[in-house]
């Protein structure tokens, strides 16, 4: 699902046949990545265990929508701890949203691991092309900004009960009908109660310094969101105490400001990250043709919005991300995790594309804390 005009930093078996287009969904939760300026990821093989020197205990292919945690508690957040080896996987799938311009489905690899009072997840997808690092280029006379768009991982978490949610999937959160086409794909949650935790991962920024995004979906009173301002629900930052991302531009915004400190010979984040704690003021001086900056400095953020934590690998052509957090964070904004649960979930993934142009789970997935 995807919104539009909304972001803080910046989402048996259903099929759902398109009107007039041939394409079929695998079922029904859509889940957006919410950053820059939109509310804002080619193909894997189903049943493919995940990989970088983990082995798994079991694969779960389509049709099962559960992804069953283990009960252990990880030494690290590691993408290859090796607590990671015996916990099952489950197949999550996407399907590429019609009209798209994505145009290869997307099936990610999920684990979980829980303790009483911590959760664990791995996410594993294939992505040949490695769209992580927004950057400034210097050609010798002036700075160029050739980056593309970032690649990008989203999730939804009922905090409140959403009509249809289980049954409807995307269809219970995003204003569209099945002959829509994909420029009327943006947020609505229907009743404005509703509540739904969103964690979105951004390769240009959480691949390096960690974690993810915690934000919240809430609904808007109206019988009509076409006709309100930013139509639809809207996409809320968590609150947060400090942190988070700052522009490296200019105030024309065609060159750098800042620069890695030279005297950090191994910077925080590594090369392609900018850390706020190791930038200090651009010497043109020190900068050689081909050098490329990063476009943003980088803080993790600090309180609510930054209780989700981890790491991110990218290695022979895959993605590999572990996400952290407290079972129950005592936020209002976050959802709940309880031993012996089942959550709703869905997810999304952007390979480079941003805004609607995405794959999406085509129906609910549920998280199982045995």
């Amino acid at each position: 699902m995807t919104a539009r005009g909304h972001t803080p930093e910046a989402m048996g078996e259903v099929e759902m046949k398109v009107k007039n287009m041939g394409t079929k969904f695998r079922g029904g939760l859509l889940a957006i990545i919410a950053v820059a300026s939109l509310a804002t990821a080619c193909s894997g093989g189903q049943g493919a265990a995940p990989t970088l020197g983990v082995k798994t205990a079991a694969v779960i292919t389509a049709p099962s929508t559960d992804v069953v945690a283990l009960k252990s508690t990880p030494a690290s957040l590691a993408t290859d701890d090796p607590a990671w080896s015996l916990a099952q996987a489950t197949t999550i799938n996407t399907d590429v949203i019609p009209e798209s311009k994505a145009t290869d489905p997307v099936d990610v690899q999920m684990q979980a691991l829980y303790s009483d009072t911590d959760v664990w997840f791995r996410f594993q997808w294939s992505d040949p092309t490695q769209d992580a690092f927004s950057v400034w280029q210097w050609d010798g006379t002036k700075w160029t900004s050739p980056s593309p768009t970032a690649d990008r991982l989203s999730l939804y978490w009922e905090i409140t009960p959403v009509a249809d949610f289980e049954a409807r999937g995307c269809a219970a959160l995003c204003h569209k009908s099945t002959s829509d086409p994909i420029s009327k794909w943006y947020m609505v949650a229907p009743n404005p109660t509703d509540v739904l935790d969103n964690w979105q991962w951004t390769a240009s920024t959480f691949a390096g310094m960690g974690g993810a995004n915690n934000l919240h979906l809430v609904g808007v009173n109206t019988s009509d969101p076409t006709t309100s301002p930013g139509r639809g629900s809207a996409i809320v930052a968590d609150p947060n105490t400090g942190g988070g991302t700052v522009s490296n531009s200019n105030a024309a915004k065609d060159a750098p400001i800042a620069m890695q400190d030279p005297a950090k010979t191994t910077p925080l984040y590594g090369p392609n990250y900018l850390a706020v704690s190791e930038s200090v003021a651009l010497d043109i001086s020190k900068i050689k043709i081909g050098d490329k900056i990063p476009k943003t400095e980088l803080a993790p953020f600090r309180g609510e919005r930054g209780d989700i934590d981890g790491k991110t690998t990218y290695a022979n052509g895959q993605y590999t991300v572990v996400f952290h957090r407290k079972l129950n964070t005592g936020f209002p904004d976050d959802a709940k995790f309880t031993v012996g649960g089942t959550f709703t979930f869905g997810l999304a993934v952007w390979n480079q594309f941003d805004q609607e142009n995405h794959t999406v789970t085509g129906q609910p997935y549920h998280l199982k804390l045995p």
